[in-house]
């Protein structure tokens, strides 16, 4: 799904339940989750001709759900889902290049995981 650019004032969504950064040798991303409502925003913190794309994947039942943010570096982008409840959800860090169609995980590990 690409998500509505969105302004998000003094840094992070304020009604978010979680939010994580991307860490290590590429922090290119911050994602944040409000699970009343199922909504993802996305920011994305680098120039480098890639979409910030988390992917939030429900890997015990085989479900994932994508957020683009097609806005370019410093934008938010928002998305609304509707995952089931009662599930664990792992967050990765994800990119997506629009030129050559193809996608980056970075890291070998979530950036996070949260219970719904």
């Amino acid at each position: 799904m690409n998500g509505a650019v969105v302004i998000v004032p003094n840094g992070t969504p304020s009604d978010a339940d979680y939010c994580w950064w991307g860490q290590g040798l590429d922090p290119n991303m911050v994602v944040c989750v409000k699970l009343d409502g199922d909504y993802v925003w996305v920011k994305d913190k680098q120039s480098d001709g890639r979409s910030a794309t988390p992917v939030i994947d429900d890997w015990k039942h085989g479900n994932q759900w994508i957020c683009r943010n097609r806005g370019g570096a410093g934008t938010w982008a928002k998305c609304n889902f509707d995952w089931p409840e009662q599930h664990n959800f792992d967050v990765w860090n994800t990119e997506f290049d629009g030129d050559t169609n193809l996608w980056y995980r970075i890291g070998v590990f979530p950036m996070g995981t949260f219970n719904d």
